[in-house]
C-alpha cells in the first residue's frame, strides 16, 4: 500500500531540506533564549551561594513558610516564595534586611523569644535551619532569579504584569551580537554556528560529524513530524 503524503515531502521542493534545517535552528534558539538570560543573570551570584540557597534555604522556605506565606495564602500580607515579595515585607514592615540578621524580622520570629511572635507557630525550627537562614541573610539574601523576576516587584499586593511584559525578551530591541570566537572554526558555515559551537566547547563537547543532505532531511522530518520522509 502506498503511504500517503504527510504534510509535505522533501522531494517536492529543492530547497526544502535547507529550509527545514534553518527552521529547526530558529525554533531551538527562540526556546533557549529565556533560559540563557537566566543563566547570565545568575552568574552575578557566586556559585557556592547559589548552591547554598538551593540546598539549605529554598527547602526550608517551602517546608516551613509557604503554607501560610506562599502563592495561595499570605497571612499578614507576607509572601515568601519570591525574592521580590520577601523584600516587600508584610503589614508590619520589612521581612528581611539583607546583610543584617539582627534587623531582619524573619530571623527575629524564628528565634522563638517569649516576648515576641513565634514562627512557624507549630514549633520552633531546628537549630541548623535557623543557623542557615541567619547565614543566608548575612550573605545578603542571594536568590537565583532572572532579570524578569527582578523587575516583577509587587505593587499594591499584585504583580506588575505591565512591567513584566515590557521586560520580556521578545519585546527587546533587535541587536546584532558579536560572533564568539571558537576553536573549531572550520565547522562554521553560518552566523548561527559560532554560538552553537561556543556553547558546546564550554561543555567539552563538539559538533557531530557532517552528513549528506539525505541524512539531514531524514533527521529534520523525523524531528518535526515524527515520521521519516
Amino acid at each position: 500500500m502506498k503511504r500517503p503524503w504527510i504534510l509535505f515531502h522533501p522531494s517536492s521542493k529543492p530547497g526544502l531540506a535547507s529550509g527545514i534545517c534553518w527552521l529547526t535552528v530558529f525554533v531551538i534558539i527562540a526556546l533557549a533564549e529565556p533560559g540563557l538570560s537566566v543563566a547570565a543573570n545568575n552568574k552575578k551570584i557566586p556559585a557556592e551561594q547559589i548552591e547554598f540557597f538551593e540546598k539549605e534555604i529554598r527547602p526550608v522556605l517551602v517546608k516551613r513558610c509557604h503554607a501560610c506565606h506562599g502563592a495561595k495564602k499570605q497571612e499578614a500580607s507576607l509572601r515568601l516564595d519570591t525574592h521580590a515579595w520577601m523584600m516587600k515585607g508584610s503589614d508590619s514592615g520589612a521581612a528581611v534586611v539583607p546583610g543584617d540578621p539582627l534587623k531582619s524580622r524573619i530571623i527575629q520570629v524564628i528565634q522563638y523569644h517569649d516576648d515576641d511572635s513565634q514562627m512557624p507557630p507549630e514549633k520552633k525550627m531546628p537549630d541548623n535551619e535557623i543557623a542557615a537562614l541567619t547565614r543566608w541573610v548575612k550573605m545578603g539574601t542571594p536568590w537565583p532569579f532572572s532579570e524578569k523576576d527582578a523587575k516583577l516587584a509587587p505593587t499594591n499586593g499584585a504583580y506588575d504584569y505591565e512591567t513584566l511584559a515590557e521586560s520580556h525578551w521578545s519585546f527587546q530591541p533587535v541587536t546584532k551580537p558579536q560572533l564568539p570566537e571558537v576553536k573549531d572554526s572550520q565547522r562554521v558555515s553560518s552566523p548561527v554556528d559560532p554560538f552553537v559551537i561556543k556553547r558546546l566547547e564550554e561543555k567539552g563537547l563538539s559538533l557531530s560529524p557532517a552528513v549528506d543532505r539525505r541524512k539531514l532531511i531524514r533527521r529534520a522530518t523525523v524531528d518535526l513530524i515524527g515520521l521519516p520522509p
